[in-house]
């Protein structure tokens, strides 16, 4: 996704990708737009981010795990 791309690029984590913030301007364009980002925050290359947030059913195990040593930008990219 060019969206996640470009966030990831511009030292950004999203942090909540879901259906819901993943938009549909109309079918015959197919233009998709990210949405909802007060989860977001910057972040530095090799470095873990510690805090646990998101939606759970679409979390990272690594956001959701106690016993983590922390996240980092790939946790956008959980399926």
């Amino acid at each position: 996704m060019k969206a996640v791309k470009y966030l990831h690029d511009n030292g950004i984590v999203h942090r909540d990708i879901k259906p819901e913030n993943v938009l549909l301007k109309n079918k015959k364009t197919k233009v998709i737009k990210l949405s909802d980002f007060g989860l977001a925050v910057e972040f530095e290359p090799n470095t873990l981010l510690k805090n646990s947030c998101g939606t759970p059913q679409y979390a990272a195990p690594e956001i959701l795990n106690p016993l983590s040593k922390g996240h980092n930008k790939c946790c956008d990219l959980c399926i």
